[in-house]
């Protein structure tokens, strides 16, 4: 028997499989779906080969996210970001380090799925705000304006 299910964690384009053995039921017609299993045996296993991989179909273009600091104490730099997960805070590992003692020292984490980025607050102190808004995910839109403690900065994709 064969069943499919949305999976939210992957990314657009991406697919799992997941597979396994077991009793073969009888046969059995479902007229109303449309659905016929039958009784087999593992001979009658059919093997299917991947002759195109997905990413050749559509490739994702390489960008850069820029983070312009609007206000806080590093109110007038840039981060040009290219390389993800990237974590924002304090602690000195972090793609993006603040001197703000107001922003945790791991603070947040920005992923990009596919074409989209996402941010996530790492249970930070005093919270991460997307247009004002506190987040525990959410994904991010150019021109959007993030808040961590009282750092500000705007989201950009070159």
């Amino acid at each position: 028997m064969v069943s499919l299910a949305r999976d939210e964690k992957l990314a657009p384009g991406k697919i799992r499989v997941e597979a396994g053995f077991g009793e073969l039921a009888p046969e059995e017609s479902r007229p109303e779906t449309g659905v016929v299993e039958t009784t087999g045996t593992f001979e009658q296993t059919r093997h299917f080969k991947v002759l195109k991989e997905p990413s050749a179909d559509r490739q994702i273009p390489a960008v850069a996210v820029r983070l312009v600091i609007t206000a806080g104490p590093e109110r007038g730099k840039s981060f040009v970001l290219k390389d993800f997960p990237a974590v924002f805070g304090r602690q000195e590992d972090c793609a993006v380090v603040f001197s703000d003692g107001s922003v945790s020292r791991r603070h947040a984490r920005l992923e990009r799925e596919g074409d989209r980025f996402f941010l996530t607050d790492l249970h930070s102190t005093n919270g991460t705000r997307i247009n004002g808004g506190k987040i525990g995910r959410k994904m991010l839109r150019p021109g959007d304006t993030i808040a961590l403690g009282t750092t500000v900065c705007t989201f950009e994709v070159e």
